[in-house]
């Protein structure tokens, strides 16, 4: 076991009878802009290891772990050529698939000499990888809604003080909203797990907040709100805010750094607008008005969440979806090259 792999063992966040939940779970994260990997080949620390992405001569994009298995020279030290990414040290090559294609002073690889891949998909300019060597769940998207058809935001990263689960219970705690967020809930909502690695809440919110953001919300799109959250493998997060004149789709990729921190990779969206540079330009500030507001939203959240999680004997029966959101995540599987 190596270093890495040693501390998320001590890192695994216990959760008494019911298990614990892992720390890296076996699920779709973001790597980072495809724009990143255009010149050269990019290696970064991620869950716990050191992966690399390249884009291949024929513009295939592939995720490995950065480590040679010759002399664990780190691969984004080195380059691309034709479909495969050479190692800096010897100039050993390994093609998308992780395996080594040549070694210049020898004949056929042995056995070790591969590295492990990570399934890959490119949308919205981004780069994203599945933890393990074949996706649970293909990378998700908002129901009957075809990515093609939407414009993006930059993709923005908050910093959290917390364990990631405790981004992906807000949707689950109906007493947050009212306290952070300025939210009155208007019904019951829903919460229901329809399939495998699926949550799903809905709940409806009348806006009463006084601040600007909310005092132009309410002008531009209506007093009220229908939020549907869906959210996969507990790191995918997919929200859609509906108000009487305006919607407004979000997506946040949660890469946990460790059992008490976080990175929230955010990125909004918004219908297509008609084609050419006006059309463009429209939609360029229209995503960046909404990425604005769903900042200033989730904003309110980060110094409150400093230094939270969860304990079960502290849950009480208000607590009762969170509860049952937790064990979920404790059956969620760790993810890996191994998972």
């Amino acid at each position: 076991m190596n270093v890495d792999e040693d501390a998320a063992a001590d890192q695994r966040l216990a959760m008494g009878g019911w298990g614990s939940v892992p720390l890296w779970p076996a699920s779709w994260y973001r790597f980072g802009s495809v724009a990143e990997i255009a010149a050269r080949p990019v290696s970064k620390n991620l869950l716990g290891r050191r992966l690399v992405a390249f884009r291949t001569a024929a513009n295939d994009v592939a995720v490995l772990d950065a480590r040679c298995p010759h002399m664990h020279a780190d691969l984004g030290g080195g380059q691309v050529v034709g479909e495969s990414i050479q190692c800096p040290f010897h100039h050993w090559r390994f093609g998308v698939d992780g395996s080594c294609v040549e070694i210049p002073c020898a004949g056929q690889p042995p056995a070790f000499a591969r590295v492990a891949r990570y399934p890959t998909r490119v949308r919205h300019g981004q780069v994203y990888f599945f933890f393990g060597p074949r996706p649970l769940f293909e990378l998700p998207f908002f129901a009957d809604e075809e990515p093609a058809e939407f414009a993006h935001s930059a993709t923005i990263c908050e910093q959290l003080q917390a364990p990631w689960y405790m981004v992906s219970i807000n949707s689950v705690d109906r007493q947050h909203f009212r306290i952070a967020h300025d939210r009155r809930l208007l019904d019951d909502g829903v919460v229901e797990y329809p399939a495998p690695f699926v949550h799903r809440a809905e709940y409806r919110f009348a806006i009463e907040g006084t601040s600007l953001s909310d005092r132009f919300t309410r002008a531009v799109g209506g007093p009220e709100v229908r939020l549907q959250v869906t959210e996969w493998g507990g790191t995918v997060i997919l929200a859609r805010a509906t108000l009487a004149r305006a919607t407004t789709w979000g997506v946040l990729f949660l890469e946990p750094r460790g059992p008490g921190r976080t990175i929230a990779h955010i990125m909004v969206l918004a219908r297509r607008s008609r084609s050419g540079p006006a059309g463009r330009l429209l939609d360029r500030v229209r995503t960046a008005v909404r990425l604005r507001l769903i900042r200033t939203f989730l904003r309110a959240d980060i110094p409150r969440m400093k230094g939270t999680h969860v304990r079960p004997q502290s849950l009480i029966r208000e607590d009762r979806d969170i509860g049952a959101y937790i064990r979920i995540l404790c059956s969620l599987p760790s993810g890996g090259p191994e998972a």
